[in-house]
Parts: C-alpha cells; structure tokens; sequence
C-alpha cells in the first residue's frame, strides 16, 4: 500500500520536486569576496625605460638565467648521473654566463664615468658614502 502512495506522488513525504529548494540554480564563484581589480595592460610604447637600460637589463637576465642553469645542473651531472666531463661544461658555462651577467651589470653601473667624477669633485670624496 505504500508503495502505491508514493508511486502516485502522494505520500509521507510529500515535496514539490526539486530536492534543495534553498539551493541557487547554479553557484557564482564572483560573489564569494571583494571584486579583484584588474591591472593595466602596459604596452612597449607606454614604458618610459632608456633603450640601454632594457637592453644591459635583458642580457643580465639570461646570462643569469644561463649561469644559474649551468651552476646548479653540472654538479647534479656529476654526483646523480657520473658524467663528468658534461657536468664540469655545464659547470664551467653557468660561470662564464655568471661572469657575463656581473660584467654586463657592473658595466652598465659604471658607463657614466664623468657623472661620478664629477660628485667626487663636490664633496672630495667618493660617490655612495665611501670614506
């Protein structure tokens, strides 16, 4: 007999035929915090960087990004794998692309030769506060 109350819709447990009445149709992952702003989209044209500076910025960082390579893959050559003679290029060319990056950098801090000849001049003594 029960059975065939609930086959006929009418029963015990009498709903209206959604399951979660309190439930939204679809969850909106936007309403759970704040409204996150969104950044500006810069452009080449909108950065006002010297050529010379992007220029010695970008060769610093791949010639770190190789050195950094180099350093830290040959001696895992050597030690995981036993290949020495790979390892110790790896090795050697992660420190000449160190030398390059330090090279590149200090080079470009010290392109303006008379600037800081100048600042000496001034004060007698040495630019960034050596005594």
């Amino acid at each position: 007999m029960r059975d065939e109350l609930d086959a006929d819709g009418g029963g015990f447990l009498e709903e209206s035929g959604d399951a979660w009445p309190d439930e939204p149709d679809e969850f909106d992952p936007e309403s759970l915090g704040p409204e996150i702003p969104s950044a500006p989209d810069p452009t080449s044209d909108d950065v006002d960087v010297p050529p010379e500076l992007a220029k010695a910025f970008w060769a610093a960082v791949i010639f770190a990004n190789v050195g950094l390579l180099g350093v830290s893959l040959g001696p895992m050559l050597i030690f995981f794998e036993g290949r020495i003679d790979a390892g110790l290029v790896s090795f050697l060319v992660g420190v000449l692309g160190l030398a390059f990056a330090y090279r590149r950098y200090h080079g470009y801090m010290n392109r303006d030769g008379a600037d800081d000849e100048a600042d000496e001049d001034r004060d007698g003594r040495e630019p960034g506060g050596g005594d």
